[in-house]
């Protein structure tokens, strides 16, 4: 008898251990993932979650090839004080974006598991425009894609570059 109900909670176990597995899986690669492709292009309903990171539909995308400032960074400013450049990074995406509607290129996924991707709305390039405005930086590690971006707002004391001499 005994034996018996070491074996049922044996399969309990397994079966919530196998349900927990799924559920990761689930968080980390999301729903509207699984049967993604890279190449594929990315759309739906919008949020924004930072400067740099979007959810499309169920889809959380990490605009590829830029870092913008955490929501909570400040800044410095060019002759004193502070700025909240996180915050306002994200506020800046928001005015990008607008009413526009948002499609992104899947570019697959980073090694953390999250979907990177190449954003517009309509024909605005978003992860181009947030260095060019100086509310990201280019990933360097990643891309080169937006070195001539960053120049321009550094030359123009843009954004993060506003304290940069």
């Amino acid at each position: 008898m005994r034996e018996s109900v070491k074996r049922v909670a044996a399969r309990q176990l397994a079966g919530l251990a196998l349900a927990g597995l799924l559920a990761i899986l689930l968080a980390v690669f999301g729903p509207s993932h699984i049967n993604a492709q890279k190449g594929d292009v990315l759309q739906g309903e919008i949020r924004i979650v930072d400067g740099d990171t979007i959810v499309l539909g169920e889809t959380k995308v990490r605009l590829e090839g830029i870092d913008a400032p955490e929501t909570t960074q400040t800044c410095g400013r060019r002759f004193v004080g502070q700025w909240r450049c996180g915050e306002e990074a994200t506020r800046h995406l928001v005015r990008l974006i607008g009413a526009e509607p948002v499609q992104c290129e899947d570019l697959g996924l980073d090694k953390y598991g999250r979907t990177l991707g190449r954003c517009f709305a309509g024909s605005t390039d978003l992860n181009a425009e947030m260095v060019r405005a100086g509310h990201a930086w280019p990933f360097l590690g990643c891309s080169q894609a937006y070195v001539a971006q960053e120049a321009e707002a550094r030359a123009a004391h843009a954004g993060i570059w506003q304290g940069a001499s």
